[in-house]
């Protein structure tokens, strides 16, 4: 039976070799189709992820408030948030406008915490302490400065870290100030009497945690 089926076949291939080989190399094509289409799927997908991850680091959730609400997270809404099930590490930004003395101007600033979170969102690889500051270079050019120099802000001596890529939107570059969030919280409280842990909060879940239901609970 099964030779007598072989038979047939190769009968069919000896008579019919154009619509074999037509039929064979439709099925290498459409093969090929699809395996391309995987690969592209594919890449596609890691370039998006990229690209995310570039934009907004390796956090899967940032909270935080609607700056014209004029709240802020404080001691125990931080505690609150760290408590959450699911969430594995939390990383605290406070944002605010400090004056560089030397330029008598007020600079967008951002408290950051030592933390891979932190890092992948701003983009800065040292370690920035209590009395140290980074900044990007435009404004490390218009001040005239290198790392080791000396800054003041807002009476405060400060040291240059690192000095970070220029922030460009739509074409403009924006100038940022990078101190430790610790030493931020601090200035806020002598300067203004503000008692703020953050402004928003970077979260990372546990690997086998779903982001939603993390997100779920912090709105409640």
């Amino acid at each position: 039976m099964i030779k007598s089926i072989i038979d047939v076949a190769l009968r069919f291939f000896r008579n019919n070799k154009l619509i074999a080989a037509t039929s064979i190399i439709s099925v290498i094509i459409s093969l090929s189709l699809i395996i391309t289409m995987g690969v592209f799927i594919a890449n596609a997908e890691k370039s998006m992820v990229e690209e995310i991850e570039e934009m907004y680091g390796k956090m899967d959730i940032e909270v935080g408030f609607d700056p014209q609400q004029g709240w802020v997270i404080d001691r125990d809404l931080s505690d609150k948030i760290n408590s959450v099930s699911g969430v594995e590490h939390v990383s605290n930004v406070i944002l605010e406008h400090f004056t560089i003395d030397e330029l008598n101007a007020t600079y967008y600033t951002v408290g950051v915490e030592n933390d891979y979170l932190a890092k992948s969102r701003y983009h800065f690889t040292e370690d920035i302490h209590e009395n140290e500051v980074s900044i990007n270079q435009g404004l490390a050019e218009l001040l005239n400065i290198h790392v080791g120099n000396k800054i003041m802000i807002e009476g405060d001596e400060f040291t240059l870290k690192e000095i970070l890529p220029n922030l460009e939107e739509a074409g403009k570059v924006t100038d940022v100030v990078y101190l430790n969030r610790a030493k931020v919280e601090k200035m806020n409280q002598n300067l203004y009497g503000l008692h703020k842990i953050a402004d928003y909060s970077l979260i990372k879940v546990g690997e086998k945690t779903d982001p939603q239901v993390v997100a779920q609970s912090l709105k409640k």
